[in-house]
């Protein structure tokens, strides 16, 4: 599996970093998991079609889930282009970064490209290959510089936006994107390239504000579970031309994001680099990151995506990410002891066995895969012990709903 790993990583650095500086670019929305988002507008709108450069598709997805939910016709014609346009050019990348009108470096693909090389490294490390160490110095030598690019050339303006290459622009669209950075810098392994005070600052007080988790300032701020206005984290900020509560990427609360954004806060919180005052910013918001998510699957079920206005549930119903992700964050607060890799030491309970970097490497590339559920439920069942931090946003989880979630 390894060799094989390594070879992706190798494209992605070889031939989709157009311009050397560590960060890697999409071609296409899908790439980026967030296919409607509002950073895309731009970038879509460039694109003048004629009825001729569209071929014939039929969608499923709008027969499935309301319209209303899902991207517009305008959207799915320019997708259905683009890849006819990578078909065309025999998915030659040097054909494609001279013909393609999308070439962003996306904030959030490249954090989760950081992570993984670090990741990468580990299991080269552990693999027993011959060319194991020149595999781990390539992939530290590329998380630490993709890291360093995000730092810099993704920052602008208090916040992490995507970079435009056709344009030469920042996407200025403040969507949850832009705090997974929070996550990508908190592996064990770089310490010395965690963000700033000032970026982590500024992030946090902004995932706290009214346009994000709207905090309710009439409720006690230790109070994780009610103290909030809203449900989870929006995909794109209240504040937007933009936003709306149903519409996929457009603003609907997503379990998979909240849970890189909450680790990474949390971690940050628990490595104690930063200023009291920041860190218990930190904390209020991680630990009401954690139980809105809870309470979302609890109170709705194992939906896609979620309304943040009201908590409905949206788009597929069982659907296997956010019954994996509510597995994984019960597998630690039980405690039952999962990798370092995926959750950092910091927040590892006592006795952590050890480190399965895999389950990053998954988790991070197709979000919904789920290993070991039969056994997490039964160690869960047989341990029978929470933190009492979180008993309460835990209670009233059916297991039926897990169960048949995960295997749908």
């Amino acid at each position: 599996m390894v060799p094989k790993l390594a070879k992706w990583h190798d494209y992605l650095a070889e031939e989709r970093d157009m311009d050397g500086d560590g960060l890697v670019y999409i071609r296409h929305p899908w790439e980026s998991g967030m296919d409607n988002s509002a950073a895309w507008d731009g970038p879509l709108e460039r694109i003048h079609l004629t009825p001729d450069m569209v071929p014939p598709y039929t969608r499923v997805d709008t027969k499935e889930v309301k319209p209303d939910q899902r991207p517009s016709k305008f959207e799915y014609d320019r997708y259905v282009y683009l890849v006819s346009l990578f078909y065309k050019a025999k998915y030659n990348e040097t054909e494609i970064r001279d013909t393609s009108p999308f070439l962003v470096e996306d904030v959030s693909f490249n954090s989760i490209w950081a992570r993984s090389n670090f990741d990468l490294a580990k299991l080269a490390n552990e693999s027993g290959l011959t060319n194991a160490a020149d595999i781990s110095n390539r992939a530290m030598m590329r998380a630490t510089k993709a890291i360093s690019a995000i730092k810099s050339k993704l920052w602008k303006n208090g916040f992490f936006y995507s970079y435009d290459l056709v344009s030469k622009t920042s996407l200025e669209v403040k969507s949850s994107s832009g705090f997974v950075p929070l996550w990508a810098t908190t592996h064990p392994a770089m310490a010395a390239e965690t963000i700033t005070e000032e970026q982590a600052l500024s992030l946090v007080a902004q995932l706290y504000s009214k346009n994000f988790m709207m905090p309710d300032t009439t409720v006690q701020a230790h109070d994780t579970v009610t103290g909030w206005k809203g449900f989870g984290i929006p995909s794109l900020s209240r504040a937007d031309m933009n936003f709306s509560l149903v519409n996929y990427w457009r603003g609907p609360a997503w379990i998979n994001v909240n849970f890189l954004i909450q680790h990474g806060l949390e971690h940050l919180y628990l490595s104690k680099g930063f200023s009291q005052p920041l860190r218990s910013l930190m904390e209020s918001t991680y630990k009401g990151v954690r139980a809105q998510s809870f309470k979302l699957v609890q109170e709705n079920g194992f939906y896609e995506y979620f309304n943040v206005g009201t908590g409905q549930g949206l788009g597929t119903g069982n659907f296997s990410w956010s019954a994996a992700l509510t597995l994984l964050q019960i597998s630690i607060d039980c405690p039952i002891q999962f990798s370092d890799a995926l959750f950092p030491p910091a927040t590892v309970p006592k006795e952590p066995i050890k480190s399965n970097p895999v389950l990053l490497l998954i988790m991070t590339g197709i979000f919904g895969v789920l290993l070991g559920s039969t056994f997490i439920l039964w160690h869960f069942q047989e341990k029978k012990e929470r933190s009492s931090d979180f008993s309460r946003p835990i209670e009233g989880v059916k297991w039926s709903q897990l169960t048949e979630a995960v295997d749908d």
